[in-house]
């Protein structure tokens, strides 16, 4: 511990609070006419001697409304139709109408890699649909994913 012979330090010290807590503190304070170090002071000296308590202050939480980010239709189709993204080139493998593995998209992938988390990702989007729950996994076309395959390659042709 290092010593410190200015006197400001060794009388006063610093604190960090939110800035919620700050405005309302800032309130209570000028309602009563003190500055916030003063009425922070005020505050602990009379927190426990039953004194009448501080001006009260509607504590009034201010919610952040946080802006969706929003994607127009024809920047979200754009994106879910682009030939060039690999859950769409995963995708259009099921065009031929056949019951996929994960396996079977190596040569989409590369060698050793597995497709798991691209055709989970298509069955959330409503894509393709899982088939019985034994490993490895098999999926087939709904008729939103046939719809969007027809899309992307109206795209290719493009």
């Amino acid at each position: 511990m290092t010593t410190n012979d200015d006197p400001y330090v060794k009388n006063h010290k610093s604190v960090a609070i939110d800035m919620t807590t700050y405005n309302i503190l800032a309130r209570a304070a000028e309602q009563e006419c003190r500055t916030i170090a003063m009425q922070i002071k005020w505050l602990v000296r009379n927190s426990n001697d039953g004194s009448p308590k501080p001006a009260e202050v509607p504590i009034i939480s201010q919610v952040v409304k946080r802006r969706k980010k929003r994607v127009g239709k024809k920047s979200m189709k754009a994106i879910t139709t682009n030939p060039e993204t690999q859950l769409n080139r995963c995708l259009l493998k099921f065009a031929s109408g056949l019951t996929l593995c994960s396996k079977d998209f190596e040569d989409i992938l590369g060698k050793g890699r597995d497709a798991s988390g691209d055709l989970y990702a298509l069955s959330k989007r409503g894509d393709i649909k899982r088939i019985g729950n034994s490993q490895p996994y098999y999926y087939q076309l709904t008729p939103v994913g046939a719809t969007r395959i027809k899309d992307i390659q109206a795209r290719l042709e493009e």
